[in-house]
């Protein structure tokens, strides 16, 4: 149980890498144990970003019980989804951020999410907030726009050198 509880733990500090360092000091024959898996399981959906399916397995485990002595372990998971989010979209439907979130799409909850995160609905839509991390930056062009005379005359000597030579053959 205290095992559980640490890797329950861990999870909850995603992204941090708290549940993959834990992993390496429990010998890798526990790891296929009945009350270890399971946790496993759902912390690699979480980090795999698999954050559907990671909800579904969350309901249907009947180890449930095991993720849930730790207070909070919903409300910290939902946190690491929503950071996940925001650095990966500037725009999403309303709909599917609920979907991720497992939230339902009118609710109070949801509502409550998006203003505290500073984010704006519109229509089916919600607007992120542009963070450094999910804007586009502008890339300059690393190629010369003009060559010097020097330059087109080495360009051009090397491939009259190179037609010469395929003409000798």
């Amino acid at each position: 149980e205290y095992l559980q509880k640490v890797l329950v733990k861990a999870i909850m500090a995603l992204p941090e890498t708290h549940f993959l360092l834990c992993m390496y000091q429990i010998p890798e024959k526990y790891h296929k144990h009945e009350d270890i898996a399971p946790i496993c399981d759902l912390a690699q959906l979480l980090e795999f970003a698999k954050f559907r399916q990671f909800w579904a397995d969350y309901k249907a485990n009947k180890h449930a019980y095991s993720l849930n002595i730790v207070v909070g372990f919903v409300r910290e998971v939902r946190r690491f989804i929503l950071s996940v989010v925001t650095i990966t979209y500037n725009c999403i439907n309303k709909s599917d951020l609920a979907e991720l979130v497992d939230m339902e799409v009118d609710s109070a909850e949801l509502a409550a999410v998006i203003k505290d995160h500073g984010w704006s609905e519109d229509g089916p839509r919600v607007v992120l907030r542009r963070l450094a991390d999910n804007e586009v930056a502008p890339t300059e062009s690393r190629t010369q726009k003009t060559l010097t005379l020097d330059q087109l005359t080495k360009a051009l000597g090397v491939t009259e050198s190179v037609q010469g030579y395929a003409y000798c053959r």
